[in-house]
């Protein structure tokens, strides 16, 4: 298979640098080094006799998927050795033993992601093993059959629905699994495909492709589920998303199809109709008249999940909400998810909406079902008038959807663009009582989230409002992680006049990559998949990521050289508390940075110092000084990330 093939270079390019001269003095020279590359190398050699196997094989798809997976993860793994490699084999210079040390010391730092990469090749290497030994056994019909089955039972969902599904003629159903889960899925949600939950599957998937108006893949979903779906039906709920896309989106004959072609199988919808009161509303015609002739309807929830006055309210009709909160509408009734009337007026940025439904008394701390109130709906629109009648009426700006999210956080990835907007929302939300530093939604602030959607003037104005710029969320990504990924050329331009003093550039996310290893991979994607949703930089761009990335790791460089500088000076006068002092600040900023190794070679360091070890304390501080100021004079496009160069 090709991207086997790739893997098998990239081993023999691994395999020629480490047998290389350069290699082979260093190993000579720094034996502890040999042991942890020993290993390494070892488990290169396995995997490629693995790979060599499975190239051999015919796999099906499933097999396809894992080992297409573990290409990858090896193709990245054997770049980031031969990037180390290439770093800590330079030739020795003039001063052998010196520049001997300044590689182990390299070697040293990087000690706790050579142990990473150990883990990730182990997997990989099982991975393609499993790949083998399915593929091994996969002629057996039987065999195919139940895995189809476990595979089925391994998608992890929301529970919607108690009727079990009817499995197609020739496959067994499975004894129950116990809940799967994966570490995007919290406990209390996740749950499998079995005798309890069977048409979950197909619902999620028709809802899905409906929210996201994916009419292709729901053409081949109604097909491929064709004849379960005629025996069990769909949910309300499905039918509800149906329904609105027929109401509100504008589509073809084939789309109009379809979504009836959904709608004809959901269950339980006979009873549901839209009556005279809600058709008046759509058409514009008289409500009063229709109001008599069906008095029943005032407060009836229709096949779009909506209710008359929410209707009037999403179409801002506020004669028809004034006849229908006359005629005794339920101003806080809420639609199939949860939406009340005010919701939907603090989103449509409808003041005389907001005005009238608070004078008669609606609830203006009412959630829906992902957690939000009518203050969410109107922070994500940043209107000003809206909040602030919200506020005046008792909104609470500490309440959290069902993300942990405030309204500050929607605020922060609010649409709207105008600046005056943006401010005085933050201003009022603030002044209420909102946490500027809040942490919503995977940790992220305000201003980390601002980032994640490339929001420029909410970013402006929440650096206005004195936010920290230097934060992080659960996933170990800071703002840097984040422009790589997100930042149009405007926000960068902006981020790069900020002071970001502090912010470690070298930080690495959960996946073990750091700023620059995410932009070198947004920068070199060739698709949507491999993008994941990151934008693709352009040439601009490019230059201002870049610009911003040097500047702030420039900056950490040269404060750590001058404290390095006050060191030596200290060394040179015999001065104990004035090296220690500082040595001291190096410490405490490499622990903040979680760069363990660097920590305790300073503590090493300092021990020197201690025992009035002057010349190798002098030595050890001198050989660093040069790492640094040799990284400084480096632009970092010729530095090596885990996806190659820039």
């Amino acid at each position: 298979m090709e991207v086997l093939g790739a893997v098998a270079s990239s081993i023999a390019v691994m395999q020629a640098l480490a047998a290389g001269k350069h290699a082979v003095s260093l190993f000579r020279e720094i034996p502890d080094i040999q042991k942890d590359f020993d290993y390494l190398m070892n488990e290169l050699d396995m995997i490629k006799s693995i790979a060599e196997a499975v190239s051999k094989m015919a796999p099906t798809a499933m097999e396809k998927d894992l080992i297409t997976t573990a290409a990858r993860n090896l193709h990245d793994i054997t770049a980031e050795l031969e990037a180390l490699l290439r770093i800590c084999s330079r030739e020795s210079g003039l001063d052998g033993n010196k520049m001997s040390k300044t590689r182990k010391r390299k070697w040293l730092v990087e000690k706790s992601d050579i142990k990473k990469l150990q883990q990730r090749m182990c997997q990989a290497k099982e991975t393609l093993h499993f790949a083998l030994n399915s593929s091994r056994v996969s002629s057996d019909i039987r065999f195919q059959a139940e895995m189809r089955q476990i595979m089925l039972n391994m998608y992890t969902m929301y529970t919607s629905s108690p009727i079990s599904l009817q499995l197609p003629e020739g496959i067994e159903n499975p004894a129950s699994v116990q809940q799967l889960q994966d570490a995007h899925t919290p406990e209390s949600d996740a749950v499998v495909i079995g005798d309890d939950h069977g048409n979950n599957l197909e619902q999620m998937n028709e809802s899905y492709s409906l929210d996201q108006r994916l009419y292709s893949s729901l053409e081949a979903l109604l097909d491929i589920w064709k004849s379960i779906l005629t025996e069990v039906g769909l949910p309300r709920r499905v039918a509800i998303t149906a329904a609105l896309r027929l109401r509100y989106s504008k589509l073809n004959d084939k789309q109009a199809y379809l979504i009836q072609k959904v709608l004809d199988l959901c269950r339980d919808i006979s009873e549901v109709t839209t009556t005279k009161v809600h058709e008046a509303i759509l058409q514009c015609a008289d409500l009063q008249e229709a109001l008599q002739e069906q008095p029943w309807a005032i407060n009836t929830i229709d096949g779009a999940g909506e209710s008359p006055l929410l209707l009037a309210t999403q179409r801002n009709q506020i004669r028809s909400m004034e006849v229908l909160i006359s005629a005794g509408a339920d101003v806080n009734q809420q639609s199939y998810d949860g939406r009340s009337p005010l919701m939907v007026a603090a989103g449509e940025q409808n003041v005389e909406s907001v005005k009238m439904l608070l004078k008669s008394k609606s609830k203006v701390d009412l959630c829906n079902d992902e957690g939000a109130t009518a203050l969410h709906h109107a922070s994500m629109e940043a209107e000003p008038e809206v909040i602030s009648l919200l506020l005046a009426a008792g909104a609470s700006v500490k309440q959290r959807d069902a993300f942990g999210d405030t309204p500050l956080h929607w605020l922060a990835q609010s649409k709207n663009t105008n600046h005056q907007d943006i401010e005085a929302a933050i201003e009022m939300l603030l002044v209420a009582g909102s946490d500027l530093e809040a942490r919503g939604y995977q940790g992220r602030t305000p201003f980390l989230v601002s980032i994640a959607f490339n929001k420029l003037e909410a970013t402006r104005a929440l650096v206005n409002a004195g936010c920290s710029t230097n934060v992080s969320n659960c996933g170990s990504q800071n703002v840097l992680h984040l422009a790589a990924r997100e930042a149009s050329l405007d926000l960068l331009r902006y981020l790069s006049i900020l002071d970001f003093s502090g912010v470690n550039p070298y930080l690495r996310d959960s996946y073990g990559d750091t700023p620059f290893d995410d932009f070198v991979e947004t920068s070199h994607a060739t698709d949507e998949w491999a993008l994941v949703g990151a934008r693709k930089p352009g040439l601009a761009e490019q230059e201002a990521f870049v610009e911003l990335y040097q500047d702030v790791r420039d900056q950490a460089l040269q404060n750590d050289i001058q404290n390095l500088e006050r060191v030596l000076g200290a060394l040179q006068q015999q001065d104990i508390v004035v090296a220690r002092e500082h040595l001291a600040l190096l410490v405490k900023k490499e622990k903040r940075w979680e760069r363990e190794n660097l920590a305790s070679w300073y503590r090493a360091v300092d021990k020197r110092i201690q025992h009035a070890e002057w010349d190798l304390a002098t030595e050890d501080v001198e050989g660093h000084l040069l790492d640094l100021e040799e990284e400084l004079a480096t632009p970092v496009w010729e530095i090596p990330s885990k996806h190659g160069y820039l």
